[in-house]
């Protein structure tokens, strides 16, 4: 490695750490966030992740909010929950912000982990939340986290769709996803149709995320009409470069102003994965 080469790569780690060591939320709870933060790095290794012992259970908690008890559970072998930790900790992709109003409801579709619903448990203490996780191993980890554990939390093992049924699901950990016609899958999952679940609710100010690894193509249409009045939705998108335009048109269609909040295109996929922030307002 050339010094020029060798600079860059030393300046890279130290600004991952510098990240991690500002996001933490307190001075307690800072020492974790460095540790974190050198493991991304590469600090502790050549992977940027900790080996895990057989019969590990990776019970590493880590602070993320004012309160010590604002805790979330990570499994340090798992680059799958470190990525989410990071995505949604350290860079905040989801901007709650932006939002115009306080939630009562919160869904969580494709829950993962249940990092995002922990992040809205802490902003939104009042709300209910529903998570919905099809992946067994994902939603044996989001039962464990420790900021759901409450009444206004509910969990289910299934996946958002447009009808009823048992799916086809491929793949694991944060790529898991209901199987595109003609591709291999593994085991099957109960889906529910979302948009009947909404038709039950009473309509109150709602916050949605939907993360369902390409899904969304099926499932955002066939939400029109069913929407609530007041309601927020953060939204990952999975395709090709240029192909979201039918989405974006069919929450145009029911209200929706939306912006785009970030994009990146995973290495050896062609797809893009696009952040978008939407809201409406009715009353």
């Amino acid at each position: 490695m050339t010094p020029v080469r060798f600079g860059k790569a030393i300046a890279h780690r130290l600004g991952v750490i510098a990240r991690y060591c500002r996001s933490a939320p307190s001075l307690a709870a800072a020492g974790k966030w460095l540790y974190l933060g050198m493991i991304r790095a590469r600090l502790t290794g050549g992977e940027a992740r900790v080996s895990r012992r057989e019969g590990d259970t990776g019970d590493f908690h880590i602070q993320v909010g004012k309160n010590a008890a604002h805790q979330v559970r990570l499994d340090l072998g798992s680059l799958a929950e470190l990525d989410s930790f990071e995505e949604i900790f350290v860079h905040g992709i989801y901007r709650l912000g932006k939002l115009p109003f306080r939630p009562s409801l919160v869904l969580d579709c494709g829950a993962n982990i249940g990092l995002f619903a922990s992040l809205c448990r802490m902003a939104f203490a009042d709300a209910r939340i529903f998570c919905w996780e099809p992946e067994r191993a994902n939603y044996a980890r989001l039962g464990a986290q420790p900021l759901l554990q409450s009444s206004l939390v509910v969990a289910f093992q299934e996946a958002v769709s447009d009808c009823d049924a048992e799916l086809p699901f491929s793949g694991s950990g944060l790529g898991g996803r209901i199987a595109a016609a003609g591709e291999t899958a593994g085991e099957r999952v109960r889906a529910i149709d979302l948009r009947s679940w909404l038709s039950r609710q009473p309509g109150e100010p709602t916050l949605v995320k939907i993360d369902i690894e390409g899904h969304e193509q099926r499932l955002i249409p066939s939400l029109a009409g069913a929407w609530p009045p007041d309601c927020a939705l953060f939204l990952e998108t999975h395709q090709e470069p240029g192909k979201d335009a039918d989405i974006l048109k069919c929450l145009s269609d029911e209200g929706f102003r939306w912006e785009l909040l970030e994009s990146s295109g995973p290495q050896n996929d062609q797809r893009m994965l696009n952040e978008y922030f939407a809201v409406r307002r009715k009353s």
